[in-house]
């Protein structure tokens, strides 16, 4: 009774630190209790109270309320940080203090509600810090404590951790669970590793984890390894956008005067260093940062360096920045600060693959698409260089035929006319490629322009013979197939030829009309392997046919001399075959027996000649 009335006597504080383990509970309740009321200042009670000093008590009934007080005003509280002082004495006294299951269960959930309001990575590096800092690692209960905690606050992670020491520090406490003399440490760390794995780079992984074990822990942790999950990928407005105009990555005025720096190698390593930085974002911060100074500089570079290296990574860092803007009305602005220089190197054969690839983004970014550039390649298609024009031209017709659509939009009647005598001096020329980029965009211009080619045709006619013309129309005509084929697929020549009526036909012949069959069947369609190898093998028939029938041609010519001379009255040796003559009723049914023998062999020899001839174009057509 004494007792009772003791503690009603004291005040809440008092009750608190009472040495009675009574007078404690009731004290942990009635804080409890005074937390829930509205009009309760919660950072007063903060402020008031050593609440980690609550989970230094002994009493195992007092503890569990302790943790209640203490759970109850972690989901509530939104002030100073409870994780630095709540979890190090959850790992040292809550679990490890005891075996009773509500204190464990509290702990770990005091613990869940600290890393579900202040980040699970906060709580995790207190606990691989304090595995790391116990100089026993010995003492199975606080091991074991650090372990069901880690895998608790592991089983959270919805996220990459991308920081790779962080990682490290994790999958090495892990690893050391995993390999602890304690079983049910061991379960804990296996655990751990099967459930962290898809939240760590998976290089890490293997020079963490996968590197360390023994054959026997590898077969054990891939019976419980899950695959790794399939990622969401961020869409481009969920990306963070990264300042790039600082000391990290590009500081503006050391990196241009580096770029003019008359040592080759500083240019080289300012830009490598600089395109190895950018490797590592995905998004920079382009709507409150501008560009065109950096930019300008790389212009000035790729126009003017003779470094073609230099060239190049100045060229890849543009392609790179307009990566990381994506934005095409943000690209937009910056496209005219570079396409003039890039345009102008077209003339380097090293740098004409990397600047095609790079002006083909351009355009399929640009909004306008093509029509922005048009002016810029109509400036190159009269310089001064020939493989300069012929470059910027032959990519410019690529480009036009990605988009055919737009051809109509791009040039009217009059605008090909202006460039009319500038395009046929590519016709012109002695070069065949130089020549076929002028047929190439006269036949996109015919087939996508409305009237254009009856509008321009007669214009050609003047200027051009009309093998150039004709060539012109069967590139038009290739350009008929919806799957846009190059102008120079076989294919597409082979289409031609059909639609062309021949200017003569074969000579047919009987003899071998197998072989006939087989020409006009490769007529219709592309030969394959089979095919060629047939060709071959005709071919090489048709050449020992050949070298047959010449053989017989030049016997029978020697037997026909020989019979056109015995049947000439005439002849001295007409005399000597009077043996012969009077085998026959007269003189006359003779002669016209030689006379029809010599018929038949000139007939003979006209059929063979139509064979040769008929063998000779067939190999023609293979040839072709």
């Amino acid at each position: 009774m004494d007792e009772v009335i003791e503690t009603k006597e004291l005040n809440l504080k008092e009750k608190l630190v009472d040495k009675n383990w009574k007078n404690r509970v009731e004290g942990y309740k009635e804080l409890t209790d005074l937390i829930q009321t509205s009009d309760t200042n919660l950072e007063d009670i903060y402020q008031s109270y050593n609440i980690e000093l609550f989970l230094d008590d002994n009493n195992a009934i007092a503890l569990e309320k302790a943790l209640q007080f203490i759970l109850d005003f972690a989901k509530i509280y939104d002030g100073s940080s409870l994780t630095e002082i709540i979890v190090p004495k959850i790992i040292n006294k809550g679990l490890s203090s005891v075996m009773r299951k509500t204190t464990a269960e509290l702990s770990k959930e005091v613990v869940i509600v600290l890393a579900q309001k202040e980040g699970y990575l906060k709580v995790l590096e207190i606990i691989t810090a304090s595995y790391s800092n116990l100089k026993n690692k010995k003492l199975d209960k606080i091991v074991n404590c650090m372990s069901i905690l880690l895998v608790a606050v592991i089983e959270l992670i919805d996220t990459d951790i991308k920081d790779t020491q962080k990682q490290a520090d994790l999958l090495t406490t892990l690893l050391a669970f995993y390999q602890h003399s304690n079983v049910k440490i061991r379960k804990d760390g296996l655990s751990g590793l099967s459930l962290i794995e898809g939240f760590v780079d998976e290089e890490v992984f293997e020079n963490e984890i996968l590197s360390n074990l023994k054959a026997t822990q590898l077969k054990e942790l891939d019976k419980i390894r899950k695959p790794r999950p399939v990622k969401k990928a961020k869409t481009w407005e969920e990306k963070k956008g990264t300042n790039l105009l600082n000391e990290e990555y590009i500081n503006a005025p050391v990196f241009l005067q580096n770029l003019q720096n008359p040592d080759w190698k500083i240019r080289v390593e300012v830009l490598k260093d600089t395109l190895s930085k950018l490797d590592s974002l995905e998004k920079i911060n382009y709507v409150e940062e501008k560009y065109n100074h950096i930019f300008t500089g790389l212009a000035k570079v790729i126009n003017k360096d003779v470094n073609l290296q230099i060239v190049q990574l100045s060229v890849a860092l543009v392609d790179k920045m307009f990566d990381l803007i994506k934005d095409s009305q943000y690209i937009a602005s910056y496209i005219p600060l570079v396409i003039s220089e890039e345009l102008s190197r077209m003339k380097d054969k090293k740098l004409t693959g990397p600047i095609k690839q790079s002006i083909s983004e351009m355009v399929r970014v640009h909004p306008e698409k093509l029509l922005f550039f048009k002016n810029y390649f109509i400036n190159n298609f009269g310089d001064k260089l020939l493989i300069q024009r012929t470059e910027c031209l032959a990519l410019f017709n690529d480009l036009m035929e990605q988009y055919t659509t737009s051809i109509k939009n791009i040039f009217s009647i009059e605008s090909i006319e202006e460039i009319l005598p500038v395009l046929i001096k590519f016709c012109k020329e002695s070069q065949p490629n130089v020549r076929h980029q002028g047929f190439r965009i006269f036949a996109l211009f015919f087939k996508y322009i409305p009237d254009a080619e009856d509008e321009l045709i007669s214009q050609l006619d003047k200027m051009l013979d009309s093998l150039k013309i004709k060539k012109i129309a069967e590139l038009k005509l290739g350009y008929e197939d919806a799957r846009k084929r190059p102008a120079t697929s076989p294919l597409k020549i082979e289409k031609v030829r059909k639609q062309k009526k021949p200017e003569h036909e074969l000579p047919e012949v009987i003899e071998d009309a197998n072989a006939t069959r087989k020409q006009n069947k490769s007529k219709d369609q592309l030969p394959n392997t089979e095919d060629v190898d047939a060709m071959k093998r005709q071919i090489l028939m048709l050449t020992q046919e050949n070298q047959r029938l010449k053989e017989e041609v030049k016997e029978l010519k020697e037997t026909s001399r020989m019979s056109s001379y015995v049947s000439i009255p005439e002849r001295a040796s007409r005399v000597n075959s009077g043996a012969s003559i009077s085998s026959f009723a007269s003189f006359d049914e003779y002669y016209n027996n030689q006379l029809a023998q010599t018929t038949q062999l000139q007939h003979r020899v006209q059929n063979i000649s139509r064979r040769l001839s008929s063998i000779n174009l067939s190999r023609n057509e293979y040839d072709k």
